[in-house]
C-alpha cells in the first residue's frame, strides 16, 4: 500500500476507536453513576448528568487517543508510512 492510502485507513481506523471508546466510557460512566449516585440527585437533574457524563466521556477517550498516539509514533516512524495531512514539511534552516 501507499503512504495515502495509509494515512486515510489510519484516519478511518482513529475515527472508529474514538467513537466506540466515547461509547464505552460513556456506559461505563453511566453505569457507576446509576449504581451508586442515581438517589441523590432528582429526577430534574438527569440531563445535565448525561451531558457532564458525555463531555467527560469524549475528554478521556481525547486523552486516551493522545496516549496512543504518543506510543505509536515511538514504535512507527510516521514520514515513513503515512503522507502528511496538512501538506510537507519544511527542510531545517540553513546555518549561516
Amino acid at each position: 500500500m501507499n503512504k495515502k492510502k495509509n494515512t486515510y485507513l489510519f484516519i478511518l481506523g482513529g475515527t472508529v476507536f474514538n467513537v466506540l471508546m466515547t461509547l464505552v466510557i460513556f456506559f461505563i460512566l453511566l453505569a457507576i453513576f446509576a449504581r451508586f449516585f442515581s438517589e441523590t440527585f432528582s429526577q430534574d437533574t438527569g440531563g445535565w448528568i448525561f451531558l457532564i457524563l458525555f463531555a467527560l466521556s469524549t475528554i478521556l477517550t481525547f486523552l486516551l487517543y493522545r496516549l496512543g498516539i504518543k506510543f505509536l509514533m515511538k514504535k512507527i516512524d510516521f514520514e515513513k508510512y503515512f503522507e502528511p495531512i496538512f501538506g510537507r514539511r519544511r527542510p531545517p534552516p540553513k546555518g549561516n
